[in-house]
């Protein structure tokens, strides 16, 4: 089955399905995807994590194929993470991935990710399969319009209360970086505690950090600050 980005949080707060597909070129938030279903499985008893790489050279197929049919030595779960950004599948390895998801290993959290896929790709047997047997997650940009919204939320979220004009110069400020727009909350966060933040303030802020230089910080780390 297929759900939103959005409604991901909920969905891991019950028995997660056997596979999940993450899709989208926005690194933080496939990111973030990926962490909170690591989390709600280890929560659920999945302690051992695997890692199969897909660098150069690397047979990922026959190390997922190879990971799925042994025992685990130190956790009767396990989680299988396979990133396979900039992957190009085969018909060999298309098939690994139609075989597995009609018959997932037992005890196994399989997470995979991938860039964006087309509407051709998920037409492939392989995705279908996935899609039949566990969930697929759709990651899609936040659009510029959008993100002035999205910064008051994921502040709000970290503690930190903006005013929407605020809000939306920290937007221009990142010019549509979601990573960046993360880090600059998190700075905000230890800046600015208390109280609702306004547009005046953020300048003041975002003027007084960024004329530190290297022997600032030096001088800030051995004063404990």
């Amino acid at each position: 089955m297929k759900i939103a980005l959005q409604q991901l949080e909920q969905h891991a707060a019950k028995p997660l399905a056997s596979i999940y597909l993450i899709s989208g070129d926005e690194t933080l938030l496939t990111q973030e995807a990926t962490d909170l279903l690591r989390k709600s499985a280890q929560k659920q008893g999945f302690s051992e994590r695997v890692r199969i790489s897909t660098d150069t050279g690397s047979d990922w197929a026959k190390a997922l194929y190879s990971n799925a049919h042994s025992l685990s030595l130190f956790a009767e779960k396990r989680i299988l993470e396979l990133d396979l950004r900039g992957v190009k599948l085969n018909q060999a390895t298309s098939d690994i991935l139609q075989n597995y998801a009609a018959k997932p290993a037992v005890d196994t959290l399989l997470i995979i990710s991938t860039q964006k896929l087309d509407a051709r790709a998920e037409q492939a047997k392989w995705f279908k399969a996935i899609e039949k047997q566990g969930v697929v997650i759709t990651v899609w940009p936040v659009a510029a319009e959008q993100l002035p919204q999205w910064i008051l939320q994921r502040a709000k979220k970290s503690g930190l209360q903006l005013t929407a004009p605020a809000a939306a110069r920290l937007a221009q400020q990142v010019e549509g970086n979601l990573l960046a727009a993360a880090q600059e909350i998190e700075k905000l966060c230890l800046l600015q505690p208390d109280g609702v933040l306004d547009e005046s303030q953020l300048e003041t802020l975002i003027a007084n950090y960024a004329h530190f230089d290297i022997f600032n910080l030096v001088d800030s780390v051995l004063s404990g600050n």
